[in-house]
């Protein structure tokens, strides 16, 4: 589903981090998530919140989104859950491989915002875990695709050893 959150002042707020935040209160019921800052069709700035959960869960988090927000922030509307398709990263890749990236500005007013340092530092931890859970499975990966060239590498020499064998007994042409 995606809920539309719209206002003169809903970017560099900490709206991004504030919405992270409320969806971490979810995430047992939460598939998917994804938030980006973006202009509405109307030239307005905007935050777009997608987000893959039953819908008594959206509609929960659409209130909570409706009726709370960061304090600098000017909303003049967040629109009601409206469908959404497309496949949408699980909350624990989407803290692994986008929150990171949120610059020390966005950090900072996510800990004024937020509930302190230490709920920064919990997202940063477990962001930190499921990258190093993913990195490990990345080198199992690629150590499973080296050893598989290796084997490929081993059946061309093969190949190209019985094709020289072979040619060895080819009578030259007159």
């Amino acid at each position: 589903m995606k809920i539309l959150i719209e206002g003169e002042k809903v970017q560099d707020v900490g709206y991004r981090a504030f919405v992270t935040e409320k969806a971490l209160k979810l995430r047992p019921y939460i598939k998917g998530f994804d938030i980006d800052n973006i202009t509405t069709e109307y030239g307005q700035p905007g935050v777009e919140v997608l987000i893959d959960a039953p819908l008594k869960r959206v509609q929960e988090f659409y209130r909570e989104l409706d009726t709370n927000r960061p304090t600098d922030a000017v909303v003049s509307k967040v629109e009601p859950p409206q469908p959404h398709k497309g496949y949408l990263l699980p909350i624990e890749k989407f803290i692994a491989f986008k929150f990171p990236v949120y610059t020390a500005g966005q950090i900072y007013k996510f800990v004024q915002g937020a509930t302190g340092v230490e709920k920064l530092l919990g997202i940063q931890g477990e962001a930190l875990k499921s990258m190093a859970t993913t990195l490990k499975a990345n080198t199992d990966s690629l150590v499973a695709l080296v050893n598989e060239i290796r084997g490929i590498g081993q059946g061309v020499r093969s190949v190209g050893d019985g094709i020289q064998e072979l040619l060895k007994r080819v009578p030259p042409r007159p």
